[in-house]
């Protein structure tokens, strides 16, 4: 199990290292802005995650109210009779 873990580990480290770069290089370029620059940044993040979750909410009960149009329908129909 060990040997299975350190030959997969020396495919994954490489790609880890790979990704960690440009990460980096977005901290150092975040952390070299202005103060005022990083709260505009914050708050558009937290515009853009509230605006997402509303999204999601909407388009679930858009989903939800869509898949339920059969069944009201048949039930109109049964009160019809």
């Amino acid at each position: 199990m060990k040997a299975v873990a350190v030959t997969i580990g020396a495919y994954v480290i490489p790609v880890f290292a790979k990704l960690a770069k440009p990460l980096q290089d977005l901290v150092h370029w975040f952390n070299a802005l202005s103060e005022a620059q990083k709260q505009t940044i914050g708050e558009w993040i937290a515009y853009a995650a509230i605006g997402a979750t509303l999204l999601g909410v909407f388009l679930s009960v858009t989903a939800a109210v869509l898949a339920s149009l059969p069944s009201l329908e048949r039930l109109r129909l049964d009160l019809q009779l």
